[in-house]
């Protein structure tokens, strides 16, 4: 029979611990779905690895080893803090979806790249933020605070 636990011991192993849904993913057919939930399928799509605190306009879907890979925009090197003036190079919503659904496999994980040459962060977060889509990963925030 198990042992129970204090609250605090409960609470200190969870703080150390990171959601799930921080690392699980996103399919295809997830974020089709999500993306139509967005009343404006013409907002743009930015993806950001770090919590939202930046992003770059959503360029190209390719295929890598198992999942698909979803890039900054070609062209945009540097990093638009949230609220900065609207890009024109980002594709829109309804653009995104469209090139998701010419995929081949539905089932496989879209995962977002700053840099387009690493294996890319886990979508964690899909919402709105200001006048724009973003897609969100929060798996480096909490690895630096697990201390991972």
């Amino acid at each position: 029979m198990p042992i129970l636990q204090s609250a605090l011991e409960i609470n200190a192993m969870s703080a150390k611990k990171s959601p799930t849904w921080v690392y699980q993913g996103k399919s295809v057919l997830q974020l089709i779905e999500e993306f139509g939930t967005f009343e404006n399928q013409n907002q743009e799509v930015f993806i950001s690895v770090d919590y939202g605190d930046s992003r770059k306009p959503a360029g190209s879907v390719r295929k890598r080893n198992g999942y698909y890979l979803l890039s900054q925009h070609e062209g945009d090197e540097q990093t638009k803090p949230v609220g900065s003036e609207r890009s024109t190079h980002a594709k829109s919503i309804g653009q995104l979806v469209n090139e998701l659904q010419l995929l081949e496999r539905q089932d496989l994980e879209v995962r977002i790249s700053i840099r387009g040459d690493d294996g890319g962060k886990p979508i964690s977060l899909v919402g709105k933020k200001n006048s724009c889509c973003m897609l969100m990963s929060c798996s480096d925030f909490y690895d630096q605070k697990s201390g991972g």
